[in-house]
């Protein structure tokens, strides 16, 4: 069931909260700094050295029965509704600002399908705006894009998503506010990209969600949002809601107890601006990890080199950290041994 008409939609709104309705939802409350760059021209996105922010909130969806789709990010709700396969934008809101669209815009249909895109629709749409004492009228396009193949969606170190699949929603928008007087108007572009895995993709739930929002009708390869959050799981999620990730079993083949040894031996140095670790590890193959975190263990930077079975090292520029007392931990992935832990010094 899709609604074709304004007053179907916002029946429908009133039933969802005058009922209860069964409804998948996914949470993703950790807000961190957005990745940089066209996201569907890589098959790698690394949020693990991504700076998070604490002071905005994060991001819920919800896919009420077979027909519709909420995404809150930051306090406002998107609304989509669902048809078959396809997926519509219908409108959003916020406590001051409510919009709908005057037909919905037609997104995708099908699986995501690597590749597929539509070429940007045009819609209009009307609303109320100011804690809706002003009407609002809109007029823009959409458009929808996969990538054209599937890549490696890390969210966190231990936190990987192999095949994630990244989808990109640009709504291009100029809103005219006809009560006023003289007549006013505005232009925002609003990037938004989403990652699934296989069965993020079947629900409609994403594993991420980031959103920039742009002061102009185009978005050009320099331009720098006014604001814009990625939005990312609980770290260490991923194995408990049945994903697999980094976090397998311990390889039958190490040598535990000398790997064990060689980790608790490795140097780390601080310069004040960097920090440095130098391990000897006596196998080739294996990743050793290096992250600096907060002391109530929120991770700031992560870098990882592969051991060559002699003297490995990574150094990290910390120059981005604010000063202060932080946590060293040298590990190993996939190997059953203790990290080594100690405090640095950031001047």
């Amino acid at each position: 069931m899709i609604p074709t008409v304004r007053k179907q939609f916002v029946f429908a709104l009133a039933i969802l909260s005058a009922l209860q309705v069964y409804a998948r939802e996914i949470m993703l409350p950790l807000v961190v700094d957005p990745l940089k760059g066209e996201l569907l021209d890589t098959d790698v996105w690394d949020f693990s050295q991504q700076w998070s922010g604490d002071d905005r909130s994060g991001t819920s969806v919800h896919v009420y029965g077979d027909s519709l789709l909420a995404e809150t990010v930051a306090g406002r709700r998107y609304w989509y509704c669902i048809s078959g396969d396809s997926i519509f934008y219908n409108g959003e809101e916020d406590r001051l600002t409510t919009i709908v669209a005057e037909r919905p815009v037609y997104m995708i249909s099908g699986p995501l399908v690597p590749g597929s895109a539509n070429g940007g629709i045009t819609f209009t749409a009307e609303g109320k705006g100011g804690g809706r004492r002003f009407a609002v009228s809109e007029r823009g396009t959409l458009g929808f894009a996969v990538a054209r193949q599937p890549g490696t969606l890390i969210l966190a170190p231990g936190d990987t998503v192999r095949n994630a699949i990244a989808v990109r929603e640009i709504r291009n928008v100029e809103a005219s506010f006809p009560d006023d007087s003289p007549a006013a108007s505005t232009v925002m572009t609003t990037v938004t990209y989403r990652w699934y895995d296989s069965e993020g993709a079947a629900s409609l739930l994403p594993l991420a969600v980031q959103r920039s929002v742009y002061a102009s009708a185009a978005v050009t390869a320099d331009a720098e949002p006014a604001v814009s959050s990625a939005y990312l799981p609980e770290r260490g999620s991923l194995k408990n809601r049945g994903h697999e990730n980094d976090s397998q079993e311990t390889d039958p083949a190490a040598d535990v107890p000398a790997i064990g040894a060689a980790l608790s031996e490795a140097s780390v140095t601080c310069d004040g601006r960097s920090v440095t670790v130098t391990a000897a590890i006596p196998e080739a193959g294996l990743t050793l990890t290096l992250d600096i975190m907060d002391e109530a263990g929120c991770l700031y930077l992560h870098d990882s080199t592969v051991t060559d079975g002699a003297q490995s090292e990574i150094t990290l520029d910390c120059r981005s950290l604010r000063t202060g007392r932080y946590i060293a931990a040298i590990g190993i992935e996939n190997i059953a041994v203790a990290p080594r832990k100690g405090i640095i010094i950031i001047r």
